[in-house]
């Protein structure tokens, strides 16, 4: 092996059998990556990790986990090594640590971590840690020992689906421990005094700080999975987390209390089943840019104030099917970018009232799928003239109403999914601005009209799975500035379109690029 002089990366994932650090690797000297080889300081040596100035990424393997090691060291010992092993990595990148044995191995590796790391690492990731604890990650002194609190500091992660969780420092996640209260009240577990977790409670509580700031430098936290959590309430001196800037919320099922966060600019709540508006604390969030709310099934309605996140960006929302209107506050959103509504049977259209969608200056790409009872857009729509791109999916009747004299900067459409449709719409013809034309998945489109020929803009035409569509119209010859023809998975018109034999060749020879593919 040592004359594999140039070698790069090095994985043995899966190699069981392999007693020990195969001869020569440490004479490897352009290696960047060595995965699922390094258990131990004796393979470390025999790699010579020490002097491997381009290694960017190790993964340490089985960390307490076979026999031969579990038998022979204490797990505070065989953790001081390894923590002792990761500190001589100068320089690198990203340290994993897979098959952790247990949650107390995760956590008396973390503590050693926090001894003797002098934090220059981007991350360090605790992975596959088996076994479980009470609480949702480690508690009290262990976290008050924890020193990544600087703008250097790097992360740590341990998660499994059946373990404790997890804890990034630079990121913080707590996640993944169904069915414990995982974090009560007790604010030691955020950087408070030193304290016992008391395991299982019916509190549900977690308070962000105890005295100042907590997390000072933080700026993304994760809470995943965290079944029994009620409320998060933060205290009234100061603010928890002034740094923080990316908070993601997911499968919390019973949270419905949160805090505020003042520089806070992205936002992802998902599967908080029990809130029915929009927790007001949030609604002084005024620097937020990116809102996503997934699968909120309580969820009737978006706050009036809406209008106060006049910073926000983009803004998804997906399986919310008790929401039955937006509000009027969207007007005032002339930030927003991006706006994508999927899977809200009961949202019957778009705000209509004057002047409300007319505000969404800066508008430049709107998707709507699977919200069945939408059928038409607002006719203010014709005054967003940054709107570029538009996606229709799984909405027959709102594709079918679709009207381009309302659209008329519309450079790129998606129609996808709506299997009713027989016929694209004839007021499509006025979007002559268009260059991307996508249709796909609507089984009962038997062809394309002969007024495509007025889209003298495209360059780009998809068509896929358009199974009743048997011929191309002889218009589409007139398309000088078509690039791109692409069909797929439609029978007879990949027939027709045969190059120099089909029927229709002579509509499409003059396109430089055709791909005709079956599924």
């Amino acid at each position: 092996m040592r004359k594999m002089s140039s070698l790069k990366h090095v994985d043995t994932y899966g190699c069981s059998s392999l007693a020990c650090v195969p001869i020569g690797i440490g004479k490897l000297t352009c290696l960047q990556k060595l995965l699922n080889l390094v258990r131990n300081a004796s393979d470390a040596k025999q790699a010579n990790l020490k002097r491997k100035k381009n290694l960017r990424e190790v993964r340490i393997l089985h960390v307490m986990g076979p026999p031969s090691i579990s038998l022979k060291v204490r797990p505070e010992t065989h953790c001081e090594h390894v923590a002792r092993l990761v500190a001589k990595l100068h320089g690198m990148l990203l340290v994993q640590f897979v098959q952790v044995s247990t949650s107390m191995i995760g956590v008396a590796l973390l503590s050693a971590l926090s001894r003797l790391l002098v934090v220059t690492r981007s991350e360090i990731d605790l992975g596959e840690v088996h076994g479980t604890l009470k609480t949702g990650a480690p508690q009290g002194d262990t976290l008050g020992r924890m020193n990544p609190l600087s703008n250097s500091s790097c992360s740590c992660f341990f998660s499994s689906s059946n373990s404790i969780g997890a804890i990034r420092y630079g990121l913080l996640d707590i996640g993944f421990a169904p069915g414990t209260s995982s974090i009560e009240n007790s604010s030691s577990r955020f950087g408070g005094a030193p304290g016992r977790s008391s395991g299982n409670t019916s509190t549900s509580i977690m308070s962000c700080t105890l005295n100042g700031f907590s997390f000072p430098s933080l700026k993304s936290l994760s809470l995943c999975e965290l079944g029994n959590l009620e409320m998060w309430a933060s205290v009234e001196k100061g603010e928890a987390f002034p740094c923080l800037d990316e908070l993601k919320i997911k499968d919390c099922s019973k949270l419905i209390t949160l805090p505020w966060f003042l520089h806070l600019t992205s936002l992802h709540i998902e599967g908080l089943n029990e809130i029915s508006s929009f927790p007001e604390s949030f609604l002084r969030c005024n620097a937020l840019q990116h809102l996503s709310i997934w699968e909120c099934n309580k969820l009737s309605s978006l706050p009036r104030e809406l209008d106060n996140f006049v910073a926000l960006k983009s803004l998804i929302i997906v399986s919310c099917n008790k929401l039955v209107s937006l509000p009027e506050g969207l007007r005032n959103l002339t930030s927003l970018k991006k706006l994508e509504i999927r899977w809200c049977e009961n949202l019957a259209s778009l705000p209509e009232e004057e002047g409300v969608v007319r505000g969404l200056k800066s508008l430049q790409s709107l998707e709507i799928a699977f919200c069945k009872k939408m059928v038409s857009l607002p006719d203010d729509l014709r005054y967003l003239t940054a709107l570029k791109t538009l996606q229709i999916r799984g909405c027959d009747e709102l594709a079918s109403s679709l009207d381009g004299r309302r659209l008329k900067s519309l450079e790129s459409l998606e129609i996808s999914l709506c299997g009713k449709m027989v016929s694209l719409p004839d007021d499509l013809r006025y979007l002559t601005a268009l260059k991307t034309l996508k249709i796909c998945h609507c089984f009962g489109l038997a062809s394309l009209a002969e007024w495509v020929e007025e889209l003298t803009s495209l360059q780009c035409l998809w068509i896929g799975n358009c199974h009743k569509m048997t011929s191309l119209p002889a218009g589409l010859q007139r398309l000088t500035a078509l690039q791109t023809l692409y069909i797929r998975s439609c029978p007879d018109l990949e027939r027709r379109c045969e190059r120099e034999r089909g029927e229709d060749w002579h509509k499409i020879a003059h396109v430089p690029d055709i791909m005709i593919r079956e599924w």
